[in-house]
C-alpha cells in the first residue's frame, strides 16, 4: 500500500471499493481467433503429431539443466 494510505489509516476504518470489468481483453482474444481461421493458422497453432512416432529417436541422451531430474523416471518420462 501507498505511504500516505498507510499514514492516514485509522483502526476501523472502512473503504469501499468497487470493480468494473473490462471487456476489451476479451474482444482482443476473440478477435485474435477470428483472425487464425481467416488466415488458416489452426495448424500452427494447434499442431497434430502423430502420437505413436517419438519425436527424438531413442538413442538420444537429453543433457537435462535440473540433474535433479535424471534421478526421477516420470519426470524424465514426461519430458
Amino acid at each position: 500500500f501507498s505511504m500516505s494510505l498507510l499514514s492516514r489509516f485509522v483502526d476501523g476504518l472502512t473503504f469501499k471499493v468497487n470493480f468494473t470489468f473490462n471487456r476489451q481483453p476479451l474482444r482482443v482474444q476473440h478477435r485474435a481467433l477470428e483472425l487464425t481461421g481467416r488466415w488458416l493458422l489452426w495448424p500452427m497453432l494447434f499442431p497434430v503429431a502423430p502420437r505413436d512416432i517419438p519425436l527424438l529417436p531413442s538413442d538420444v541422451k537429453l543433457k537435462l539443466y535440473d540433474r535433479s531430474l535424471e534421478s526421477n523416471p516420470e519426470q524424465l518420462q514426461a519430458m
